[in-house]
């Protein structure tokens, strides 16, 4: 009977063997869970951080990627833009012309306006004729 009693078995009416498990069994369930699902619980926090942390660094390495192409295009775009400048230089669609098509520069025709002033007042130069005398000094015709 003692035995019986240690392990808990009990007999019912019908006859079957019925054992109940003791407080200490209880326990040890209760505390077993509860020790699973802690660990659980924490390997489930440590593969979120970890999964988290790989994110992180897989955007910062593509971050650090683009930032390097946008350095590269910045650095074409200027090359292109020197390149659009002298390419549509006047003096490098001049040679084109004339080295390439075989065009012929035009001759110089240089022209003096005399400006036909007013009569009666002749101490006072008009506005057109002031204009053309400092557009002399700028431009010398023939040398002078």
């Amino acid at each position: 009977m003692q035995t019986a009693r240690r392990l808990n078995i009990e007999t019912n009416a019908s006859g079957l063997t019925l054992r109940t498990p003791r407080v200490n069994e209880m326990r040890f369930d209760i505390l077993f869970t509860k020790a699973a699902l802690m660990i659980f619980g924490i390997a489930a926090l440590v593969f979120v951080y970890v999964y988290q942390q790989t994110l992180v660094t897989q955007n910062t390495m593509e971050i650090a990627e683009l930032k390097e192409q946008i350095s590269d295009v910045k650095t074409l775009n200027d090359k292109l833009k020197i390149q659009d400048v002298v390419l549509q230089s006047p003096e490098r669609l001049e040679q084109l012309a004339t080295d390439s098509l075989g065009m012929v520069k035009p001759k110089t025709v240089k022209y003096l306006v005399i400006p036909m002033g007013n009569k009666k007042n002749h101490s006072q130069p008009s506005s057109k004729w002031r204009f053309l005398t400092s557009l002399k000094k700028i431009w010398p015709l023939n040398g002078s």
